[in-house]
């Protein structure tokens, strides 16, 4: 028989003893709860995680953006949206061939497709193919007519391409959706003037060699190139992947020869082209002006300035051209438009020196100027940009409101 001064022993051990087996129902009893409650929770909200995913991305984090995306596709059925932050993502991993496949998931009629377009648009600049990139802002701003920025992104397409008569018609449509700042209306200025210089060369060359069937690439390096001393191996090399009937390459071809006095040759060539252009009938006014055919050169340059009324050289031309005839009345008119331009022309190089843009007196004389040489939608934007530095300048305000009576009456002016 155990002694009574043991008990309190054999009870401490039957406590210890115990103790493990308590423990186990407690955290079976615990899990069981933790289960339950697992079970019931409810299940991540994609739009919430979207939001997450999109602020990731936007933030260059593409990581965890993409980890998000993909918690979201777990839950659902993909959907326009989730195609649109995978682009984004895509590009943030710089990924941007599958990008365009992602972005092209999204339909015509769905709310998102302009922006899909835009954003198709921005990735094919970036990787310097330009038709491919104007195809995707054509699209974008057919689906959304107000959407700016694919109209500025198109209008550097057009410039670098010195297609002047389509960059004219896009500021026209781009100022009617916006107020245009300094930098539009002085490069919508030098469009009518300016044939770019080397660095755009480079860029041009860039454009062929990432898409060489870029026919606007070709014929607008061939144009820079041509007057230049020494590149005409490299303006035939340019030239030479556009076919025989290419017309603006065959008056490009006859406009190198013009260059060297081959005037039968240039002629031959121009014979071919089927389709009259503007530098087509610009090139045979100035072969005309050389024969010394007076009338046949004036029908040329103004069938010329039918297609670009504000270019400067066949202005001139054309004022020689009246000159040879003897109809000196009508030439100084012309030179008169010529030297309006030039006005136009040397007040931009002007200002274009630092410090000079936000001085309102400069740009209500560019307004004079482009309203006296005709161009009136430029002459609009300008009085617009002198009002919003001096508001209180009642000579622009009185210019403006003449400038919009008669762009109403369809004085289009440029």
């Amino acid at each position: 028989m155990t002694s009574p001064s043991h008990a309190p022993d054999l009870f401490l051990s039957a406590r210890r003893l115990a103790r493990p087996r308590g423990l186990a129902v407690v955290v079976l009893a615990g899990a069981l709860v933790f289960f339950l409650l697992w079970r019931a929770r409810p299940p991540a909200d994609p739009e919430v995680l979207w939001k997450i995913a999109e602020a990731e991305v936007n933030e260059g984090r593409a990581a965890p953006a993409r980890r998000g995306l993909e918690q979201i596709l777990r839950l659902r059925a993909p959907t326009t949206a989730d195609w649109m932050l995978q682009g984004q993502i895509e590009v943030a991993e710089d990924n941007r061939q599958a990008a365009l496949g992602s972005l092209a998931r999204i339909p015509d009629q769905d709310p998102l497709a302009a922006q899909a377009a835009y954003m198709i648009g921005r990735i094919e600049r970036e990787r310097d193919r330009m038709r491919f990139a104007e195809e995707a802002y054509d699209r974008a701003v057919r689906l959304m007519p107000g959407l700016v920025p694919a109209h500025r992104e198109k209008l550097y397409i057009l410039g670098m391409q010195l297609r002047r008569k389509e960059v004219d018609a896009q500021f026209k449509r781009l100022s009617r959706l916006t107020q245009l700042n300094h930098h539009d209306l002085f490069t919508w200025g030098l469009t009518h003037f300016t044939v770019w210089g080397p660095d755009s060369a480079s860029e041009l060359e860039r454009f062929i060699a990432a898409d060489p069937a870029d026919r606007a690439s070709r014929l607008a390096l061939a144009t820079m190139l041509i007057d230049q001393p020494g590149e005409e191996e490299r303006v035939e090399k340019v030239l030479a992947p556009l076919p025989d009937s290419d017309p603006d390459a065959l008056t490009l071809r006859a406009e190198l020869m013009l260059n060297h006095n081959q005037i039968d040759e240039a002629v031959a060539i121009l014979e071919k082209v089927t389709a009259p252009s503007r530098r087509m009938a610009s090139l045979k006014g100035r072969i005309e002006l050389r024969k010394g055919n007076a009338e046949q050169a004036i029908r040329d340059f103004e069938r010329a300035l039918t297609d670009e009324p504000y270019d400067r050289v066949t202005i001139a031309d054309l004022a020689k051209a009246l000159v040879l005839k003897g109809d000196r009345a009508a030439a100084d008119r012309y030179f008169a438009r010529a030297r309006k331009l030039d006005a136009v022309y040397n007040l931009l190089n002007r200002i274009s020196r630092p410090n000079q843009e936000n001085q309102a007196p400069d740009l209500k004389n560019l307004g004079r100027v482009c309203e006296e040489a005709g161009l009136l939608d430029e002459a609009k934007g300008w009085y617009t940009l002198a009002i919003s530095r001096d508001p209180l300048d009642e000579d622009a305000q009185r210019a403006l409101h003449r400038l919009k009576e008669a762009l109403a009456k369809g004085e289009t002016g440029s």
